[in-house]
Formats: C-alpha cells, sequence, structure tokens
C-alpha cells in the first residue's frame, strides 16, 4: 500500500487526512496477477476526554490513477 498525503488539518479537538493511495494484491489462485487499484482516503479523528485520537470515520472510495486520468 501507498499512500500519497493531501491534506491534514487540525481544528480543536477534530482533526482529518485527505490522501490518495495505491493498493496492489495478487488474489490467492494458480495463474493470478497482481492487481493494482487506486482510490482516496478521508480519516476523521477526534481526540477524547483521555487526549487520545481515535477514528470515529473513515471512508476510501476508488478514484482514476491520476497518470491515467490525464
Amino acid at each position: 500500500i501507498e499512500i500519497t498525503e493531501r491534506e491534514i488539518e487540525v481544528v480543536g479537538d477534530f482533526a482529518w487526512f485527505v490522501g490518495d493511495f495505491r493498493v496492489t494484491y495478487t488474489l490467492r489462485e494458480p495463474g493470478a496477477t497482481p492487481k493494482t487499484e487506486y482510490g482516496r482516503s478521508l480519516i476523521l479523528f477526534k481526540r477524547g476526554g483521555d487526549g487520545r485520537w481515535r477514528i470515529p470515520r473513515d471512508m476510501d472510495s476508488p478514484a482514476p490513477h491520476r497518470e491515467a486520468a490525464r
């Protein structure tokens, strides 16, 4: 998995991360070839009363590869 940061912002007890990702995998089937998928990710963080950051929301969605979209 390769992740590229687009944006990180912290506002009070909330923060978010926006990025692009590329994941390459091979299915466990005879003769399977590696497959690469691209997508975007949005992760929301919330600081708890104990000061620890937690992830209440995490969303990923498929997206075309930037080079292929040009």
